[in-house]
């Protein structure tokens, strides 16, 4: 077995955002690791939100990154949501105003599994939208919708308008979904 055993744990960092903790391990070759930091946070859900042809986008500056990027509506998960479904339900709702037609799971997936406990939820909705750019109020973000062609999707992804790994798996995972479903007619 490759497992790392634990010898301790402490709080490192808390805050409304994150958790961090200090472990102290043993490796299987017996190596003493005394100071491994876990990020603990809630699980996300994305939703690639699928209009005709098109992926709805949301415009959105991200600070660790520094840069504007593209990302399919999402975020984390909050303690008043029922489920992942429920939780990318409400943040389509507060990042786009809309609701889907239909839902379809596309997966779970580590973020980042060598130093984060957060899972994201990728779903599929089919949504009607009528091409207008939509401005979120939600926390000030200053959010904007954008409308990409699906058969752009990779294109934006190599040209690093798209980037964030989660919404590149997401958008990924529409991609061989619509080649299968191709694939089968």
């Amino acid at each position: 077995m490759n497992e790392w055993r634990g010898l301790s744990a402490r709080p490192a960092l808390e805050s409304p955002w994150l958790r961090v903790t200090q472990h102290s391990f043993m490796a299987p070759d017996g190596r003493h690791i005394p100071e491994y930091y876990i990020v603990e946070r809630p699980d996300s859900a994305i939703c690639v939100c699928r209009v005709g042809d098109d992926v709805l986008l949301i415009r959105q500056y991200r600070p660790g990154i520094a840069k504007d990027t593209l990302c399919h509506p999402g975020g984390r998960l909050e303690p008043g949501d029922d489920s992942p479904l429920s939780g990318v339900m409400r943040e389509l709702l507060e990042e786009t105003g809309l609701s889907p037609h239909t839902v379809t799971a596309l997966g779970v997936f580590a973020q980042i599994p060598a130093v984060e406990t957060g899972r994201v939820h990728i779903f599929l909705a089919d949504c009607e939208h009528d091409g207008d750019a939509v401005s979120s109020p939600e926390l000030g973000e200053g959010l904007t919708t954008e409308l990409v062609a699906i058969a752009e999707l990779d294109k934006l992804i190599t040209s690093g308008g798209m980037d964030c790994v989660a919404c590149v798996a997401a958008s990924y995972k529409l991609l061989l979904t619509s080649a299968a479903a191709g694939a089968e007619d």
